[in-house]
């Protein structure tokens, strides 16, 4: 027997009123293959390594110079490591919503 809701309350168990999984079948097969592509690609490495490949490609980053002058420039590999954090969660839901 259905209880009726009052206004603003949730009840997460009612599971009849919950969409079949057959509904995304589409979405769950696109995360099915990212999920297992990625563990082919590389991009975990390409993620850690990403300060290091961006100080050495675009600000001509060089360790021995950088134990010499006392480090490396922190702020803009930050800065670059997040703008390709969001480059690939854009692209990734885009996909996921195509």
């Amino acid at each position: 027997q259905r209880v009726p809701l009052e206004y603003g309350e949730v009840n997460f168990f009612m599971i009849d009123d919950c969409p079949a999984i057959s509904h995304y079948w589409r979405q769950a097969i696109i995360i099915a293959c990212l999920a297992i592509g990625e563990q082919f690609c590389g991009h975990i490495n390409i993620i850690n390594y990403a300060p290091v490949i961006f100080a050495e490609v675009f600000y001509n980053y060089d360790e021995e110079e950088a134990s010499e002058n006392g480090g490396a420039i922190a702020s803009e590999l930050l800065t670059t490591t997040i703008i390709l954090g969001l480059v690939k969660f854009v692209i990734t839901t885009f996909c996921l919503i195509r």
